[in-house]
């Protein structure tokens, strides 16, 4: 009798321990999904700033242009996901899941922010052009100064977009972090860090090539004479670039499917003397420059 009786204080004891956990599991859940919930707000609130500061003077920036990017159509999407967010909030409970408010957005957030990210670097540009007109940058930087930018310039406003999707990434990392694998919401969060994880990943691989791309065409654009010898394309991704001193050597050339290394008409020499030299690394060839001077 006495064996049943430990048996049962044990199983008991074992229960306690589980139910403690899993209320102290809770109180950290909950605090993510409000950390959820107030920098959501705060994002929102952030990005609609930006047309009703930035865009009062559409004689020095025009409505449509391009410096807001696809800002409306990120805010409509966020301030429904904020909804939700508060709906569930509003009977927020242990058994309570919310990781459906990410799936049933997925495909909207990545288009959104996918064409957002895209554009940020054009965006960037535009305002570096806009900042070095006199009448504009005095407008951006009195409109920097009010109160409800709290100290914060439009540039700072502009990324935004840019770091929200990673942020997502950490807050449903730690939410599964205190959801225990018999909680409704388990596989649910597990499945939604997935796709924001692969979102994420698509985000930053089109950037770089974007980026890599731009890079090329400047190339193209800026390098003497490189427009009408060298045939660039979409596939020659940017790799590196950087001086070197060239060493006496044969005329360099590739052939076959292998790839080649394409250079300059300035080939080196017979001298014995080291010559300064520019090269561009591609993919799929190397993009050797004779430095002009200015």
């Amino acid at each position: 009798m006495s064996i049943v009786r430990i048996q049962a204080a044990v199983r008991v004891f074992l229960a306690t321990v589980r139910w403690r956990r899993k209320v102290r599991a809770h109180v950290f859940r909950t605090k993510v999904v409000y950390e959820l919930l107030s920098s959501e707000e705060s994002y929102i609130n952030s990005l609609v700033l930006i047309r009703q500061l930035f865009g009062t003077r559409p004689d020095l920036i025009p409505q449509n242009s391009p410096l807001f990017g696809n800002s409306d159509e990120i805010i409509a999407i966020h301030q429904e996901l904020l909804a939700s967010l508060r709906s569930v909030l509003a009977s927020w409970g242990y058994h309570t899941t919310m990781a459906s408010i990410f799936l049933d957005r997925i495909g909207k957030l990545g288009e959104a922010h996918y064409t957002d990210v895209c554009g940020y670097g054009h965006s960037l540009e535009l305002l570096s052009s806009l900042e070095s007109k006199q009448a504009v940058n005095k407008f951006l930087e009195s409109t920097s100064k009010s109160t409800a930018m709290a100290g914060r310039l439009l540039r700072d406003l502009l990324i935004l977009p840019v770091q929200r999707i990673p942020r997502y990434r950490l807050l449903l990392r730690e939410l599964l972090k205190y959801t225990f694998p018999d909680h409704p919401d388990w596989t649910l969060l597990q499945k939604a860090a997935t796709q924001i994880e692969a979102l994420l990943e698509k985000i930053n691989t089109e950037k770089s090539h974007l980026e890599a791309r731009a890079k090329v065409i400047e190339v193209a654009t800026t390098v003497k004479d490189a427009a009408g010898k060298f045939e660039f394309t979409p596939t020659d991704l940017f790799i590196c670039d950087g001086a070197l001193l060239a060493l006496p050597t044969h005329t360099f050339g590739g052939g076959g499917g292998e790839p080649s290394l394409r250079s300059s008409s300035a080939t080196v020499g017979k001298s014995t003397t080291p010559r300064p030299r520019y090269v561009f690394l591609f993919r799929d060839c190397l993009f050797l420059c004779k430095p002009v001077s200015k």
